[in-house]
């Protein structure tokens, strides 16, 4: 028994030596971690593959940044074998990071350069974003470069459309019994019932888009046996926009407004059209009001071609701030 106790005894104590050991041994491969931080105490900009300091990046700009480090170290622990960096996400693309390994130490901290080569800019941000690690203390880098200049796109200003000078004079109508002001070169439609109907056209000589569609103003009257209310002057609008619906190869009128126009009230619309005559196909725009004075309904109506609007429209204007009941 006691022959069996001692051998029992022997191995237990030959297991525990080797479970030393290899404890012993797995303590030896345990990496140690860098304790230290990593500073940057300045930067230089250069001209990708040249000496030619750059100090104003644009968008597309390619160059190279060297970043002056330090590495900050109580213990005094420092390879510069052991350092190395990579690139992050940030206002450049491309790029390769690299350490110098050629980089000195001073007392206290231990000094190196980052080298990074053949960075484009993206026209976005100004920060440059490294990992830098030490064995296994991995801390990242953000460098704000000032020499950076963020890309705007550029405002393209439209050109803007000349201001008519036109030289008016004052149209009067008896039987209407209306006057107002419009350009005196503009044709009086010989066409229309003019007891009625007054339509002046622009001259094709005086077009601002000499083959596009050629601008009319259109006043008309219509007479009933009672007295108008504005109510009524937005039913003949509506009726009106149908109308015009049905004219149009393509019709699309905007929200319907109140209007004023020589003390009378009513409503207008503004309109954009397409017209095809079976040789070409002319883009419009236009406006119509309608007003209420007495018995009658008072509607007015400019057509254009629709890049010209808002410079015929000075017409339409003129017409409404001299328009008056005779």
């Amino acid at each position: 028994m006691r022959k069996y106790l001692k051998q029992g005894f022997v191995l237990c104590m030959a297991l525990m030596l080797a479970l030393g050991t290899m404890s012993a041994a797995f303590a030896k491969t345990t990496p140690t971690e860098a304790k230290g931080s990593f500073e940057v105490t300045g930067y230089e900009v250069k001209n990708a593959g040249t000496n030619n300091v750059n100090t104003y990046i644009v968008k597309g700009s390619r160059v190279d940044i060297t970043l002056y480090m330090k590495y900050n170290d109580a213990a005094g622990e420092f390879n510069i074998n052991t350092i190395d960096v990579a690139r992050l996400v940030d206002s450049f693309s491309g790029g390769k990071a690299e350490v110098d390994k050629t980089s000195g130490t001073t007392v206290g901290s231990f000094a190196f350069t980052v080298k990074v080569t053949n960075l484009q800019y993206k026209g976005t941000g100004q920060s440059l974003k490294l990992m830098v690690s030490n064995k296994n203390t991995y801390q990242n880098i953000e460098v704000p470069i000032s020499e950076c200049k963020e890309y705007t796109e550029p405002t393209v200003e439209p050109t803007p459309a000349p201001t008519p000078d036109y030289m008016y004079d004052t149209y009067t109508s008896s039987s209407m019994g209306i006057s107002f002001s419009i350009p005196y070169s503009w044709l009086l439609n010989p066409s229309t019932n003019q007891e009625t109907t007054l339509q002046f056209v622009e001259p094709k000589s005086e077009m601002m888009e000499p083959d596009g569609y050629q601008t009319r103003l259109t006043i008309e009257r219509f007479s009933a046996g009672l007295n108008q209310t504005a109510a009524d002057a937005r039913t003949r609008l509506e009726s009106v926009l149908t109308e015009l619906e049905g004219m149009f190869t393509t019709f699309k009128a905007n929200d319907i407004a109140t209007a004023s126009i020589g003390g009378a009230s009513g409503y207008y619309c503004y309109y954009r059209a397409t017209y095809n005559d079976g040789t070409k196909e002319y883009s419009m725009r236009g406006r119509v009001a309608v007003v209420a004075h007495d018995k009658e309904l008072i509607q007015i109506r400019l057509t254009t071609p629709s890049n010209w609007f808002s410079y015929y429209n000075h017409v339409y204007r003129q017409l409404r701030a001299t328009f008056k009941f005779t």
